[in-house]
Formats: C-alpha cells, structure tokens, sequence
C-alpha cells in the first residue's frame, strides 16, 4: 500500500492452488472473511455448477489447495452467467447469487470460519424467478460482464439485504427465520429508489450502517439501525453527497479484508438491551459483534431460574425471562490471545398482563357466549379479533376468538378461545299459545332452527304439519289442547330427535 505513493502496487502473484479451469464469467465471484484464529482470512468462491471452493491465506501464502463443500445446484446442468458471493461479519453466513438466463436464483448457507467449509446451502423459494420480471434482486444486466451487486448482511449477520431489478425498493431478509421458506416469507420491503430502472450496490461501513450507491446518482444512499426489523430501518438517499461526480456503483462487491491487520479486542463494549417484557424472547448483542470474531462469547442472562438457558454463547442470542425485575445481564468476551473482557448492564424487564378466556368450549347452537379476559388492571387497551376494543366481546357463533390484551408498560398478551358448535336440544314439554305472547310456539332451544326439519303428528300417526328449515313458529293453530308428537331431522346430518309436547290454551 505504500507503493507508487500510497496508490499501492501488486508486489508478488500467487496463483489459486486447485484453481479448476472454468469459463469466465462463471468463476468470478470471491469473498473473503476472516479465520476463526482472527489472523488468517478465507478467500472463498463457487464452480460452474455449485460447489464451494475455501483457499486459507496465511502469513506464508496460500494454503495447499481448496476446501471443496457444498452442494450442486443448476439447472439441468447450465453453469450460471453470473456470481455474486458475501460472507456475514461473522463468518457464520454465506450467501450466494446465481444469475442463469432466464432466472435469477438465492441460496443462504452456513460458513465455519473454523474449517471453510460451506453446509447446508438454501435456495429461497422466492428468488426463483424469470430475470425479466419485477421486484426481485438482480445481479447484472446484459451479458457484457458487468455486475451489479445488490446484496449485504446487516451488521450482527441477522439481516440479509438485497438490491431489486428497477431499483425501487430494497428487500430485507431475516435470516433468523428458520429454513428458507421461512426467511423467504420474512421478507419486508424498504423504499430506496434509484435513478430509472437502474440497480443499487450495497456495502457494509465500518460504521455499520449499509451504503447504498445508485447508478446515475450524485449522492450516496444510508440504511441505519439495520440488524432491526425493516420497518425501524432508516433510509437517507442522499447521505454522503458526491460533490459533481455520478456513482457508477463503485462500491466494493466484497470486503477488502486480505493483508488487513487482525481484530483485536480491547475492551467488553456494551450491550444493547435496556428492557424488555416478561415471557417474550429478547434478542442480545454486543457493540463488539458486528466486526469481531471473538474465540468466544459467553453471557450469563442473571436468570437463574431460567436453568441451562441462563446462560449462552454467541454474538446474538436470545433470552426469555418468565417474571419481571431487574436482572444483571453480564457477558464475557475471550479474544484471539486469550484476554477476556467483562461487560455487564442491568436489563429491567416489565410484567406482561396475563388476560384469559378459558379452555376451549362447547357453545349450544342459537346461543351467545360473554368473553371476558378475567380481573385486568385499569388502564389497559383491548383489541379483539375483529378490531373491537371493548373489555368484553359477545360471541353469537362457533369459531376462534382471541384478545390482545397491553398493559402501562406496553407489554402485550394474547389470550385466545376455540368455541365448538354443538347441538343441546333443550325442548319444551308444554306451549300456551293464548296469546300473552309467553311460550307461545315450539321453540327449538339450543338448536339452529332451521337446520332442522320439523314435522307434528297426532296420537294416532297422523302428520299434521311439516316444515323444513323450521323458523320457530307453530303454534297448533286450528288443533284442539291435547298430547302431540313431533319428529326432528337434521338435515345435514340425518340426525333424529323425537319426543311430545302439550298444548294447552
């Protein structure tokens, strides 16, 4: 780097060792990320048609030969036009772009920077698109060899950010998910236009904010507080102003980290967590985690309660603290050498409200049933599945109801209740159609009505009256007082109820 100036100069080459001979460009893409050690770097790229190839770059050269992982993946064994590699801050994530001919492919796997090897590759569902429709990443345009490379990890590697074709908006993956239909289904869109239907570059600053260079644009785009969920993400189009000049998307398409000194923690940093509400999961990080590759991390939540989850490893965990207070969350920090850094913060953690509707019941069909969430304190906001927000709901019908139920301390719970429709025929014995307009037809209590057909015979069999979808309604007009016999059919169901009643005037 001090060569020619500072303009810096290749002082020696050594080639790839197990460099297979591939077509350009298929084998153009490379990522480097840093050794576990925190010294040595991985240089790391992807063949024709899928696997992994990991170079180890030492103090004395290369390694002897690649680390070959991964799977194969192509289509019908077409190698892809385009490449586009990046390995996560740390080291734990690698993503890859394929660009074929007519569709554009993203898989997601997991690095150890331990080993080089590449497990466990994704292909999102999503991604597996025509590259000539819209709203979708893209890695190039044409076949002229240029690449666009719309894509970047958030800080703490929990956040995927990827560029879409016409550049009008940036998609946000959460790679926490799960497998990939379910980090496919994470995806959230942040509005970050550029200039036409041009594509956006993306580079992770030291900083840990996002850079985002759009073609033809006098300015340099920011996505801030990016390991959070993509709507508390920030996007400023013109952050760092060109002073004249265009970008050309001149941002890097992968970190400069070969022949940078290693990593050297000096201090514990700080943690990120203030509060939190009881029984929902709190996700830590250390200021450290987004550019260090610590041997290790190790947390004690204060949560001994908790059992073996009070404590946890990693730069990003989770914690689940089941009852409110203060807790004294402390994390240990073990660089490369062995020295060890204490951090600790105090993480107040509020008390949910604790709303129920009961077990799941039984609800007689024609009845309502009062939901109520139990004793909860004044001051707290309801909202019912169907948008109400009275404290109580009346339910008229089977079906799934549930309540949000949040506290002062914004803390919110759900209670939830399955009620089952039944039939509970409760049927009168005796009706009095006298006209005082009490018990004055044959009411099919605790039954739908006209889910039934109802038919009236007399003491000898004979049918007097016969109704489908029964409304409720004889009243034994023109029929002397007496002992009559109905029968009851469902008609879905076929099910039959018979019995008598009596009419007395």
């Amino acid at each position: 780097m001090r060569l020619r100036n500072g303009l810096g100069a290749v002082v020696e080459v050594q080639p790839l060792p197990g460099l297979p001979t591939l077509r350009l460009p298929n084998f153009n893409a490379f990522a480097a990320a840093r050794h576990a050690n925190g010294r040595d770097t991985w240089v790391v790229t992807q063949g024709e048609f899928g696997q992994y190839y990991a170079w180890l770059l030492t103090s004395t050269g290369w390694s002897n030969g690649p680390v070959l992982s991964g799977t194969l993946f192509g289509r019908n064994g077409v190698p892809a036009l385009r490449k586009l590699l990046k390995i996560s801050p740390d080291g734990r994530k690698l993503v890859t772009v394929n660009v074929f001919s007519s569709y554009t492919a993203l898989l997601v796997a997991d690095f150890s920077s331990a080993t080089g090897v590449v497990n466990r590759p994704q292909l999102l569902p999503d991604s597996l698109r025509s590259q000539n429709g819209r709203g979708r990443f893209v890695l190039g345009t044409g076949f002229s060899g240029t690449v666009y490379a719309g894509l970047e990890f958030s800080p703490d590697g929990s956040r995927l950010y990827t560029d879409t074709l016409g550049a009008r908006e940036i998609w946000q993956y959460n790679l926490l998910a799960g497998n990939a239909t379910a980090i496919a289904a994470s995806r959230q869109a942040i509005p970050a236009p550029g200039q036409g239907d041009g594509v956006n570059a993306l580079q992770l600053g030291p900083d840990g904010n996002v850079y985002v260079s759009a073609l033809g644009s006098t300015a340099l785009g920011r996505l801030t507080n990016t390991n959070a969920s993509a709507p508390a993400v920030i996007y400023n189009a013109n952050a760092v102003q060109l002073n004249g000049y265009q970008s050309l998307l001149a941002l890097p398409s992968t970190p400069n980290d070969l022949n940078l000194p290693p990593v050297v923690i000096s201090g514990p940093g700080n943690l990120t967590v203030v509060w939190g509400c009881a029984g929902v999961p709190l996700q830590f990080q250390s200021s450290l985690s987004p550019f260090v590759n610590a041997t290790a991390y190790s947390w004690d939540f204060g949560d001994p309660a908790s059992g073996a989850s009070n404590l946890a490893g990693g730069q990003a965990p989770t914690h689940i603290f089941s009852s409110s207070g203060a807790y004294q969350v402390t994390l240990r920090v073990t660089n490369a050498t062995g020295q060890q850094f204490i951090s600790s913060q105090t993480v107040v953690v509020k008390a949910r409200p604790l709303p129920s509707l009961g077990s799941d019941s039984l609800l007689c069909s024609g009845s309502i049933r009062q939901l109520d969430p139990g004793l909860i304190a004044a001051g707290n906001q309801f909202r019912w599945q169907d948008g109400s927000t009275n404290p109580t709901f009346t339910a008229t019908k089977a079906g799934l109801y549930w309540v949000d139920v949040t506290n002062n301390n914004g803390c919110q719970t759900r209670a939830s209740l399955r009620l089952i429709a039944v039939d509970c025929a409760n049927l009168p014995n005796i009706i009095t159609p006298n006209g005082d307009e009490l018990n004055e037809t044959f009411v099919l209590r605790g039954l739908n009505a006209p889910d039934w057909t109802v038919r009236i015979y007399s003491h000898w069999g004979q049918e007097l009256y016969a109704r489908q979808q029964y409304d409720n309604s004889w009243a034994a007009l023109g029929l002397p007082d007496g002992i009559y016999y109905y029968l009851l059919t469902k008609t879905a169901s076929g099910r039959k109820i018979k019995g008598w009643v009596e009419v007395r005037r």
